[in-house]
């Protein structure tokens, strides 16, 4: 996997986030949205894996930039790239987090972006 340039952290600021559903799905979800009991929801990006971890992207994401997401009227490079930072976080087979990084979006790795269309 690639080396990440963020500062890393003990523990994610997000707490008892619960998995909505995939919003897509090839060989195993790459994009996933969660919640919390306030009803804030947070996108899981895959973006990189080893032969014990996946990487994953995680950001918050309102509900009007999800319906515009899910319409085409945002872009996921658009929703993203809305924030100064995300939060990376490598899980283990049993989804335990390991190596967590507050990311500024201007440090992702370009494989790690998606496309501006």
């Amino acid at each position: 996997m690639k080396t990440l340039k963020g500062r890393q952290i003990t523990q994610l600021p997000v707490y008892n986030l619960f998995k909505i559903g995939d919003l897509v799905n090839y060989q195993g979800p790459l994009l996933s949205l969660f919640s919390n009991p306030k009803g804030e929801l947070y996108i899981y990006q895959w973006c990189d894996c080893d032969e014990s971890h996946h990487r994953w992207l995680i950001y918050p994401v309102t509900l009007n930039q999800l319906s515009n997401y899910l319409n085409r009227k945002l872009t996921h490079y658009q929703l993203m790239m809305s924030h100064r930072v995300v939060y990376a976080v490598d899980l283990d087979g049993d989804a335990e987090p390991h190596h967590l990084l507050k990311l500024p979006t201007a440090e992702i790795p370009e494989d790690y972006r998606c496309s501006e269309k």
